[in-house]
């Protein structure tokens, strides 16, 4: 990807935590330790040793025969072969990596299972006619170094890209190492950077040159586990000498980096992160060093061009006698000098309503795109600097649906986007403006054949009224001539935290495997996300988290009230944070379900940030410890919430071995006391990929196929 300042984002962490883009706690964070737990208290803390020959022995048992009974299933081969088809066509689109004369791309497919990094002539891209060049075969790497390689994906030096920091992980961890790969000549370099197994944030400052956060050794963490101590690292010379630019605090939640290399010099960015949505900023360069910048804890850096920096304000603020609503995107100067230079320069870009919000920005040689959403609904901007004050346009692209960016170049005006929507597959577009051209003209590069049959379904959005009154919507996908008599099976997917919205895609596998099949499919936009932006996130977090719960809840019984299903055929879905919450709301509504798939999970939320990176998560959930939050969190806690009384559907936990960010402890505990407490469960645990899913696409492929097996196993059979 193209380098730019501000490009990294904590949010990866969490999406997904897949991520993968909280802010200002409202309760102190109280030291775990003021309230151990026991063994006699918690008989299962021997499975929170990640990789333990106990723990592991205990998965296995549970996994192997979880894998027997779904890979039995009489439907399990023919939806594998159905997602197999899907996942391994050579039809797929090749997401593009725009970097000089190249177009990049990493690609898996049954013949690389683990994929490779190849690239072909941005030209020939452009007329979709790629030929393409192995750059990196992953597989053959792995096999050479005698390691489960995953990647993890590269940082190349603008403007030329010769040289790349190819990011490489043990079996799927967050945790990487680090070599540096000559582009031109095809291979690592002798004399390249190189870093050990360690979650890094780095930045090219020059071929020679790099700022980096990492594991400088002891004391150079902080207690979530990521850096705190931020260097200028050059060529040469070892990385745990290099120059000290700025160091943390230990109850931090990380250091980060960031540069531009601009026409004029290149700019860096350091940042503090207090909390998960709490940055301090420093801008950075040779010859000022480090200038602090006047920016509100909950502000986001979110780019920058030759000329200005900019920035998203979740909260209201005031620079000088200027307010700047929540939510608005601004232009500052690059440089700082002081704050009446800054507020002179002040413009807006974008400053959403009530049923608006930012998604995200990049930006081209002259202009900044922003990607916004109205009723959960996508739409790019084009943002061009004239006579001092931004002027913005919409992209003429399709609507109804969601328009992400996927790759641009600082170098010119050029940009590729995709477009999808649940009923429309994949197109692919190239935006270009010519210099002596009015606006951008936009090309459809290529196009995903159709996965499944969409004449017969149709796509929806809803309202359901939560529990305080709020209006919560949510998508409904089906096929038209469905009976409205509660027959129908369904799931219904969530996440619903850490400002991340859910919005509307071609889904290939669902639509082929489930609605094709008379299925019907649901995606929640629940509180705590962010499809109304900072306020829509802020409303369910801390001790208001149970309006997250709330609302998910009301969404199903609208599902059911409306006919769409019944308890019977309603199953949900969630991962991550999303994982905890089809685990709360399953511990307080088990009537409402008959299907729980609950992926890499936070369970026990009263020793979450006993299990790094947890500590990181204070600013969304609050701590067990504190005395406002604590009662809330162990109210809806699902470990902590397991009735031997309650009567549970057959919940299919998913965890993964190799989860460095959701610990598989907490999967693990919430089988074991389910178990103990005569429940029926299913456990998988799979042994790589980590927390953003599997090693390489064989492994994937059946995973999924187990997964979808049991939504047949639960709510059709």
């Amino acid at each position: 990807m193209v380098q730019k300042i501000f490009s990294f984002s904590f949010l990866i962490w969490c999406v997904l935590i897949s991520g993968c883009t909280i802010r200002k706690p409202l309760v102190t964070n109280l030291p775990l330790e003021q309230e151990p737990v026991t063994s006699t208290e918690d008989p299962y803390l021997f499975l929170e040793e990640r990789e333990s020959a106990e723990a592991v022995a205990w998965a296995k048992e549970r996994s192997d025969k979880s894998i027997a009974q779904l890979t039995s299933h009489p439907r399990f081969a023919s939806i594998k072969a159905d997602v197999k088809k899907i996942r391994s066509a050579t039809d797929r689109l090749a997401a593009p990596s725009l970097m000089g004369n190249y177009v990049y791309n990493f690609w898996t497919d049954t013949a690389h299972p683990k994929g490779i990094w190849r690239r072909t002539l941005a030209k020939d891209y452009a007329d979709n006619k790629p030929n393409w060049e192995t750059l990196i075969d992953v597989k053959a790497l792995a096999d050479a170094d005698k390691q489960n390689w995953v990647w993890k994906g590269t940082s190349c030096l603008e403007p030329e890209y010769r040289y790349c920091l190819v990011h490489l992980s043990d079996g799927g961890e967050d945790a990487v190492i680090v070599r540096e790969y000559d582009t031109k000549k095809k291979e690592f370099r002798a004399d390249g950077f190189t870093l050990p197994e360690a979650k890094h944030t780095l930045a090219w400052w020059s071929e020679d040159m790099i700022l980096l956060a990492t594991d400088f050794g002891p004391g150079s963490l902080t207690t979530s586990g990521y850096p705190r101590v931020v260097k200028k690292w050059k060529r040469g010379t070892k990385f745990t000498d290099a120059e000290l630019l700025l160091e943390g605090e230990v109850e931090d939640v990380a250091v980060g980096v960031g540069a531009a290399i601009r026409k004029s010099g290149t700019r860096g960015l350091v940042l503090r992160a207090p909390t998960f949505f709490e940055n301090i900023y420093w801008s950075y360069s040779d010859k000022g060093g480090l200038t602090k910048l006047p920016l509100p804890l909950d502000a986001e850096g979110m780019g920058s061009t030759e000329d200005d920096m900019l920035v998203r304000f979740r909260t209201e603020w005031k620079l000088g006698s200027t307010t700047i609503a929540a939510g608005s995107l601004v232009s500052f100067p690059v440089d700082y000098e002081n704050d009446a230079q800054w507020e002179k320069g002040l413009r807006l870009i974008y400053v959403p309503d009530s049923r608006s919000s930012l998604d995200g920005v990049v930006t081209t040689k002259n202009h900044v795109f922003v990607s916004a959403m109205t009723e959960v609904k996508s739409v790019l901007l084009i943002a061009e600097k004239k006579d001092g004050e931004w002027k913005t346009t919409p992209a003429e692209l399709p609507k109804d649906g969601t328009i992400e960016v996927l790759t641009t170049d600082d170098n010119r005006d050029e940009l590729y986007v995709q477009y999808q929507s649940f009923l429309s597959p994949t197109t692919i577009y190239r935006g270009e403006k010519k210099a002596d051209a009015e606006a951008f003209t936009w090309t459809a590069v290529a196009k995903l054949p159709d996965r499944f049959d969409p004449k017969d379904m149709t796509s929806e959005q809803r309202y359901a009224t939560s529990k305080d009154g709020t209006q919560v919507p949510y998508f409904v996908m089906r096929k038209k001539d469905i009976q409205m008599d509660g027959s129908n099976p369904t799931l219904l997917y969530g996440y619903g935290g850490f400002e991340v919205s859910l919005l509307p895609g071609y889904k290939s596998e669902v639509g082929k495997t489930w609605v094709e099949n008379g299925g019907v499919y649901v995606i929640a936009n629940i509180r705590g996300g962010g499809e109304f932006g900072a306020t829509w996130h802020k409303a369910a977090i801390l001790e208001n988290r149970q309006r997250a719960y709330d609302d998910f809840i009301a969404v199903a019984e609208d599902l059911i009230a409306n006919k769409y299903t019944s308890p019977r055929r309603l199953g949900i879905r969630g991962g991550s944070n999303g994982g905890l919450l089809v685990g709360a709301v399953t511990m307080q509504r088990p009537e409402l379900f008959n299907a729980v798939i609950c992926a890499v999970p936070l369970l026990d939320m009263v020793r979450y940030q006993a299990l790094p990176p947890g500590d990181s998560w204070t600013a969304e959930y609050g701590s067990a410890t504190d005395p406002i939050v604590g009662p809330v969190i162990r109210s809806y806690s699902p470990y902590q919430n397991i009735s031997k009384d309650k009567k549970y559907p057959n919940i299919y936990f998913w965890s993964s071995q190799k989860d460095d960010r959701v610990h598989p402890g907490h999967a693990r505990k919430m089988v074991a006391r389910m178990e103990e407490y005569g429940h029926k469960v299913t456990y998988y645990e799979s042994t790589a990929g980590g927390h953003g899913g599997a090693g390489d696409i064989d492994q994937s492929i059946a995973d999924e196929a187990m997964a979808i097996a049991y939504l047949y196993q639960q709510l059709v059979d």
